[in-house]
């Protein structure tokens, strides 16, 4: 009942980024053939005429034409080097992009993580009962949850116009927030910005309830983690 499913506040997103693959047995060989998320049609479509041209000279040299005969080995050291280069500077270029997304993701989760750990800690001398200190830390870590799952959903891929995979993400005590803002969420195209400005306008309320007793230096690096 905590699911993101279950709450029905992921609407498709208008900005979707990362590419799902199978895994397992021929699904294997098929991803490198796929239309979208693989380099092999492209490299297949420079590499075909330098293809087909070698092979016409290839071809010609049984009829000893000097000329042609002259020119093949050259035009086969080209199309090797033109395809090596290709394939190289393509796979580079993909792995670099991979580790740079991967290692983003895992910094977005990092700053996050920070982020609330700071919130809840600012709030241990509140000038406020124990209970309104209480339910601000709740609140915290439940949008917190929501952000996270928010912004996995933004870059999961959705061609093939399946069910998104963010939904089955289980999210801190959905029904901790009330029906109007999932309602709210759910229409938003921009769900974890949304999310993100909650918290912030969170903080700042109980800036001056006096529930977050801390000096403004100490909560603004909170909420630079949070908007970084």
């Amino acid at each position: 009942p905590n699911s993101l499913l279950a709450s029905n506040c992921i609407a498709p997103c208008s900005l979707l980024r990362m590419i799902t693959y199978q895994r397992g047995g021929a699904s294997m060989l098929l991803n490198i053939s796929r239309l979208r998320g693989s380099t092999f049609p492209f490299a297949f479509c420079v590499a075909a005429p330098p293809a087909i041209v070698a092979g016409v000279f290839k071809g010609t040299q049984s009829a000893s034409l000097e000329v042609v005969r002259g020119l093949g080995s050259t035009v086969w050291a080209g199309f090797s080097f033109l395809v090596g280069f290709l394939v190289l500077f393509r796979l580079a270029q993909a792995y670099h992009r991979f580790w740079c997304g991967a290692s983003a993701a895992h910094l977005m989760r990092t700053e996050w993580l920070e982020s609330a750990f700071s919130l809840c800690a600012f709030a241990r001398h509140s000038r406020r009962k124990p209970e309104a200190v209480g339910i601000f830390k709740h609140l915290v870590v439940r949008l917190f949850s929501v952000l996270h799952a928010m912004a996995i959903a933004e870059i999961e891929d959705q061609s093939d116009g399946g069910r998104l995979r963010a939904t089955d993400l289980q999210i801190i005590d959905g029904k901790g927030v009330n029906q109007k803002s999932w309602r709210t969420l759910r229409d938003s195209p921009r769900k974890a910005e949304l999310v993100c400005q909650w918290i912030q306008s969170l903080c700042v309320e109980n800036i001056d309830t006096g529930v977050l007793s801390v000096p403004a230096p100490l909560l603004s690096g909170a909420l630079q983690q949070l908007s970084s």
